[in-house]
């Protein structure tokens, strides 16, 4: 096992961190089960998440949705959940979903939909945001153009949002250094990705994250660019050996919900479904997924400070980290060769909001 690394404040990895202070008070347990003796007595609410296999379903959004929300709401809120896995659709379709009104609430990854709704993609930008404090803190500037954009464009509109653990690069053949990268086949599952792992001289591969393991094993990709507890929780160093924890994103996910169904509720649901899912944010996911982000490297290293709790295996893989230069060197390519494209793609009004709120954050200008 190799386990090589720099500052983690510089290569964005960091995780024993203090997250900004939020803007209001916490939502406790007991508030909502207060507000609870006020709803009606039964509320039936379609929900569609995410694939079965990530960590994130397994970890909070099943639980949220299957145990907390009923206990919480003194059993008046009634779910019905289903996965994109068991449906057998592709997470493109679920904002679609939910502007239709099959489903009334949807928790997506944001990229999904960046093909038809080209600011998603502006959400997270590889390589702009490379710690969790920075995705949190650009994600809250950038959202009221996403509220903004959804409402218009898809009648939908957002209750909670929290990253994916870092997104790092599981390959099968030896990769420990950016140089590594080039002519290699990586998996992605958005644009940006994609412009991305083209910018650092691979060659992207877009495809959804249940097909990345079987691509690996039969040699289709060299590489597949996931999450860090999402790779070990799919039991990817089984597949695979080495892991270049070069942070290229933290792929946002959104809770929607349908804004005319919202819109119909009692007054009442809609308080405490907005404070539910703020709960959510505040107790489940974002301090989950702090914890997973550390363990997915840990466990799949070999660490001691490996904690298998929540699904994660121990493996002895080879974890290397990108060096200072390197990561200049990325933050190079990603202003010459990913930026120009989103701005073309995302239109003008979209760069001048990008550039007012996360620009200003991160100190870069979009252009075409």
């Amino acid at each position: 096992m190799k386990l090589s690394s720099i500052k983690s404040t510089v290569m964005g990895l960091a995780v024993a961190i203090a997250l900004p202070a939020m803007a209001s008070a916490q939502v406790t347990e007991d508030q909502l089960r207060e507000l609870a003796a006020g709803l009606p007595d039964t509320t039936q609410i379609n929900v569609l998440g995410i694939a079965s296999s990530t960590s994130e379903w397994s970890i909070f959004v099943q639980p949220f949705w299957t145990e907390v929300v009923p206990r919480l709401s003194d059993g008046k809120i009634k779910v019905k959940l289903s996965s994109i896995t068991e449906l057998g659709v592709p997470g493109s379709q679920m904002i679609r979903l939910v502007r239709s009104g099959v489903y009334d609430i949807a928790d997506t990854v944001a990229s999904y939909a960046g093909e038809d709704i080209k600011v998603l993609d502006a959400l997270d930008i590889s390589g702009v945001s490379p710690t969790i404090e920075d995705i949190r803190e650009t994600t809250a500037a950038f959202m009221p153009v996403v509220q903004k954009t959804l409402k218009e464009k898809t009648r939908t509109q957002v209750l909670a949002s929290w990253p994916t653990t870092g997104l790092v690069f599981w390959c099968q053949s030896e990769v420990t250094k950016l140089e590594d990268i080039k002519g290699k086949t990586v998996r992605v599952f958005n644009g940006v990705l994609a412009d991305y792992v083209t910018a650092l001289g691979g060659s992207p591969v877009s495809m959804p994250f249940a097909e990345m393991a079987p691509a690996l094993q039969r040699g289709v990709i060299d590489c597949g660019v996931t999450g860090t507890a999402s790779g070990n929780i799919a039991k990817l160093p089984e597949i695979t050996s080495y892991v270049y924890a070069l942070n290229s994103g933290w792929a946002p996910q959104l809770r929607i919900v349908n804004s005319k169904w919202f819109a119909q509720q009692p007054a009442e649901v809609q308080e405490w479904l907005t404070l539910a899912s703020k709960y959510f944010e505040q107790d489940m996911a974002w301090p989950t997924q702090i914890r997973s982000h550390k363990m997915g490297l840990a466990c799949t290293a070999g660490e001691d400070s490996c904690d298998t709790a929540g699904g994660f295996t121990k493996y002895n893989s080879t974890v290397t980290f990108p060096t200072e230069a390197e990561l200049k060197t990325v933050q190079e390519r990603v202003q010459s060769d990913v930026l120009p494209n989103i701005a073309a793609n995302c239109g003008d009004a979209c760069v001048a909001d990008w550039n007012e709120t996360v620009g200003k954050l991160v100190g870069i200008t979009m252009s075409k």
